[in-house]
C-alpha cells in the first residue's frame, strides 16, 4: 500500500517537472524587443532642403523601458524608429512622442502629442510578444506609427517696380518728388525785388509831378512877359 502511495507521488513529481520544463528552459530568452516608428513630413512648395525637425520621446510611466536615443532630428521628409527596446516583463509600457517647435521662418510645426503604448504579453511558446500602437491627443483612433505633418509657406515675391510710380495688385500709387535747388553766390549777393506790374500808383505820381512842373513853368513864362509888356508901355 505504501509502495503504491510513493509511486503515485513520484509520478506526480515527474509530471510537474515535465510541464514546467519548457518554461524553465526558455527563462534565459524570456524577453522581446519593440520599436516605435515615426515619420516626419513637410508639405508646401520650394521647401528648403536643409529644413530640420526634432522629435523627442519620454516615458509616460515609471516602468517604461527607455531606448538608447530619445531624440532624433529629421531633415526634410524622413522616417525613423525609437528603439529597439528590450522588455522582460509582460505589461503595458507608455510613452509620449512630440515634435519640438522650431524657429525657422515660414514654417508651421505640427504640435500634436502622441501617447504610444507597447503591450507585452506571453506568447504560446513560453516567450513574450509586443504590440505597439499610437494615439494622438484628443483622438481615440489607434495608429501603428507616429506621424508629424509640417507646412511650409514659401514667401511671395513682390511684383512692384522700384520706380516712383508703383502698381501692386490693381492699386496704383503715384509718388511725386519735388526737387528744390538752392543757388548761393558767395560774393556780391544782391537782392532784386520784382516789379509789380499791376501797381499804377507810381505812374500816376510821376505824371502829376510832370504836369505840375509844366504848369509852373508856363506861369513863370507868362509873368515875365506881363512884366516886360508893362515896362515897354
Amino acid at each position: 500500500m505504501k509502495t503504491k502511495f510513493y509511486n503515485g507521488i513520484f509520478v506526480l513529481f515527474l509530471l510537474c517537472a515535465f510541464l514546467t520544463a519548457p518554461i524553465m528552459v526558455s527563462a534565459d530568452n524570456y524577453s522581446c524587443t519593440a520599436s516605435i516608428p515615426v515619420s516626419v513630413t513637410v508639405t508646401g512648395s520650394n521647401v528648403p532642403s536643409d529644413s530640420k525637425f526634432t522629435v523627442t520621446l519620454s516615458a509616460a510611466d515609471q516602468q517604461s523601458v527607455m531606448p538608447a536615443t530619445t531624440s532624433f532630428t529629421a531633415t526634410g521628409n524622413q522616417t525613423f524608429n525609437f528603439g529597439p527596446m528590450t522588455f522582460n516583463t509582460p505589461g503595458d509600457y507608455k510613452y509620449l512622442v512630440k515634435e519640438e517647435k522650431g524657429s525657422a521662418s515660414n514654417f508651421t510645426y505640427d504640435s500634436s502629442v502622441y501617447t504610444v503604448t507597447v503591450r507585452v504579453i506571453n506568447d504560446n511558446k513560453g516567450g513574450l510578444i509586443a504590440t505597439v500602437w499610437a494615439e494622438k491627443d484628443g483622438q481615440t483612433t489607434k495608429s501603428d506609427s507616429v506621424n508629424f505633418v509640417n507646412t511650409y509657406a514659401a514667401p511671395t515675391t513682390s511684383s512692384c517696380p522700384t520706380t516712383s510710380s508703383k502698381a501692386c495688385k490693381g492699386t496704383s500709387t503715384v509718388t511725386t518728388v519735388t526737387t528744390v535747388t538752392t543757388v548761393q553766390n558767395v560774393t556780391n549777393v544782391s537782392t532784386v525785388k520784382p516789379v509789380k506790374t499791376g501797381d499804377t500808383s507810381n505812374v500816376v505820381l510821376y505824371m502829376t509831378a510832370l504836369i505840375t512842373s509844366v504848369i509852373v513853368a508856363l506861369l513863370i513864362v507868362m509873368m515875365k512877359r506881363h512884366e516886360n509888356n508893362k515896362y515897354n508901355k
